[in-house]
């Protein structure tokens, strides 16, 4: 993933953010309990993609074989500043539901 899209960025700051990868527009971050055990954190994510749609983005709902991943989808002409938005959003959802 290009680090100018933030989302590697984004794994490396939070440690309940197991893995972030994907192909072209299509990412998923699986967020796990912490990082040493890497226990799924299924919780934690539905509680993100509900702080993100809070604020407008739509996000497929939490994934994966325990629930614990959440896959953004955007559309294929979204505009820079538009994903720049989305990342912080998820950014913001992050610390959000983290914190609670």
């Amino acid at each position: 993933m290009d680090e100018g899209c933030g989302g590697t960025s984004v794994a490396r700051a939070w440690a309940t953010m197991g893995q972030a990868g994907g192909i072209g527009l299509s990412v998923v971050l699986e967020m796990v309990e912490d990082e040493k055990s890497k226990k799924p954190a299924p919780e934690l994510a539905k509680r993100i993609v509900h702080e993100c749609f809070q604020p407008g983005l739509a996000l497929v709902a939490a994934i994966g074989l325990y629930g614990g991943a959440i896959h953004i989808a955007p559309p294929l002409v979204i505009t820079e500043n538009e994903a720049m938005t989305g990342v912080g959003i998820i950014e913001d959802a992050l610390k959000a539901a983290s914190s609670s």
